[in-house]
């Protein structure tokens, strides 16, 4: 049996959210904190960077330090100009 140090945030969403049905449909509730996320991938995410100490994503253009990859690249997209989406 690994570690306490050794389970990842795929060992911790089973154990730490309820599948539940609301209005609008099927999704889970964080047992931590309450917050209702309507998918699998959302409550993942939520516990990373909510409840998990994991390690920030360092902007290599200033040195910023962010959450995740994707709030990596919304900062680079408005403060570095970069990513910029395509007009049709």
């Amino acid at each position: 049996m690994p570690s306490d140090d050794e389970f990842g945030v795929e060992d911790l969403v089973p154990c730490y959210f309820s599948t539940s049905s609301q209005s609008a449909g099927e999704g889970a509730k964080c047992n931590l904190c309450g917050k209702f996320l309507s998918t699998h991938y959302s409550m993942r995410r939520h516990l990373q960077n909510v409840h998990m100490m994991v390690d920030k994503i360092k902007c290599s253009l200033c040195g910023k330090l962010l959450k995740n990859k994707d709030a990596l690249k919304e900062h680079q997209r408005y403060m570095h100009s970069l990513y910029q989406r395509k007009r049709l």
